[in-house]
């Protein structure tokens, strides 16, 4: 009887993970392989992964206009993946798929090893996998790094709760948490939550917790000493980005509203922390990554995936709600018809979420042949521009094969916080010392929004030559 009542949760739980790995598919291919500009970071990402894997200059010195934020690993990962796939943006962008679809399967091994039950895991990976496909959907099946880092976190998380836990696990733990905080250093909501479990619930566990941690973390740093140098320590450290309060209110509202129907999730969390040592261990990640998400907004560019550690810890916690509910009746059937109705509380507020992001998936995928042939022709007609060119669309630069001489994004934000830098950065462009620039057609993108900060002037004075979708190239006479 308890499993034939358990039955409407596990058709959801599988019909919702079976709705998150289609859209990631739809979506991811076949796009990976197409020249198409999703977003600027995409270029950025490649230029640095060419750079790792070629012997190039991957932390560039401080008076270069090229910049460098995020720590190694994915570079290398990334070029190295990139020489199978063709190219390393193609690369990035299934790896990238590869991580999120990892991430959700992740937490829900973590959930179902904390006490969920098989019912409660798979809907934890089922939550993950369909608010990170569907409500997020701007970032499947990109060139970015958030998700790789993501699915080796979420896979220390997974060992890191193994049911009998001992050396080998801890040190297993710690080397995937590192390196994924080798792939994009702020994630740190998981560690921070381990260690604080840890001092609560196993003191002497924590000590050899600590002791893999550091001696993984040294590790890494020396190893990317010994490859980079001081350069990648300062690149990263003492990077400049305007930080604006206000951002995490306004784009708070936008990014992390669309989950408010999984507050329950959280009061039941908070209810279960009590008395449960697993759901203080999600009650602190998800306070953690709430926090932790939220603050990081004040920076500009940081958009959506400021909330994915808190759609991971929401997803666990949900996760073990359901655990927790199916537990609570007295009789089978009605411990099944209890998980059943956590499953559908969790993921029924999102089947509209969940059928726009599959549609929106099939609808990229049916305009693609007429924007990769419209973004062909913009790349093909930056490649005959002479000499080199800086490029609004960074992907289309990289697809033309010139060289990457300016980080618009980077080089705005440097010029915005250092007066100094901003006369220099006008100066060179003045110069041609970032040769002829491509501008979008709408004035908005970020090379248009640095040449109206730094050169003003410089448009009225240097020839324009239109290029496919209402564009320009600025040339100097």
């Amino acid at each position: 009887m308890r499993r034939l009542a358990a039955l409407p949760g596990w058709i959801a739980a599988l019909g919702f993970l079976a709705l998150a790995l289609a859209t990631v598919w739809v979506r991811t291919f076949p796009a990976a392989w197409a020249p198409i500009s999703q977003v600027y970071n995409e270029g950025w990402n490649a230029y640095h992964a060419v750079a790792a894997v070629t012997g190039g200059v991957l932390y560039p010195p401080p008076e270069s206009f090229v910049f460098n934020n995020y720590p190694p690993l994915s570079f290398y990962l990334v070029g190295w993946a990139g020489e199978l796939a063709g190219n390393p943006l193609t690369a990035g962008r299934i790896l990238a798929s590869a991580g999120l679809v990892a991430s959700a399967l992740f937490i829900g091994i973590a959930a179902f090893r904390l006490g969920a039950g098989a019912l409660g895991g798979v809907a934890a990976a089922a939550t993950a996998g369909v608010l990170s496909a569907a409500l997020y959907i701007g970032y499947v099946g990109m060139n970015d790094p958030q998700w790789l880092g993501h699915a080796l976190m979420s896979a220390g998380l997974a060992v890191f709760v193994a049911r009998r836990p001992g050396r080998g696990s801890d040190a297993l733990a710690a080397v995937l948490m590192v390196a994924a905080g080798m792939v994009k250093h702020n994630l740190l909501p998981v560690p921070l939550a381990a260690t604080l479990w840890l001092l609560l619930e196993d003191r002497a566990r924590l000590l050899r917790w600590i002791a893999f941690a550091a001696l993984a973390v040294l590790v890494a740093l020396a190893a990317t000493y010994a490859l980079h140098g001081a350069a990648a320590f300062a690149s990263i450290l003492a990077h400049e980005r305007v930080t604006v309060l206000h951002r995490a209110v306004e784009f708070g509202r936008l990014i992390f509203a669309p989950l408010l129907p999984l507050a329950w999730v959280a009061c039941a969390v908070a209810w279960m922390a009590a008395t449960q040592p697993a759901a203080r261990l999600a009650l602190l990640y998800l306070l953690i990554a709430a926090a932790t998400g939220l603050g990081s907004l004040t920076g500009e560019g940081v958009w959506w995936n400021a909330a994915f550690d808190t759609v991971l810890a929401l997803s666990l916690a949900g996760g073990l709600a359901v655990g927790w509910i199916g537990r609570l009746p007295a009789t089978a059937a009605a411990r099944g018809a209890a998980a059943s109705l956590a499953v559908l509380a969790l993921l029924l507020p999102f089947a509209r979420t969940a059928e726009g992001g599959i549609w929106a998936a099939i609808q990229y995928r049916r305009d693609l042949p007429a924007r990769a042939a419209q973004e062909g022709a913009l790349v093909r007609a930056i490649a005959a521009v002479p000499g080199p060119v800086s490029c609004d669309e960074l992907p289309a630069c990289f697809w033309a094969g010139k060289p990457f001489l300016l980080d618009p994004f980077n080089a705005e934000q440097r010029a915005k916080r250092l007066p100094e830098a901003r006369a220099a950065l006008g100066r060179m462009m003045e110069q041609g010392a970032f040769g002829a620039l491509q501008l979008n057609a709408d004035g908005k993108g970020t090379l248009s929004r640095l040449v109206d900060l730094a050169a003003p002037d410089l448009p009225q004075h240097w020839q324009a030559q239109p290029m496919p979708g209402g564009g320009k190239v600025l040339e100097r006479p």
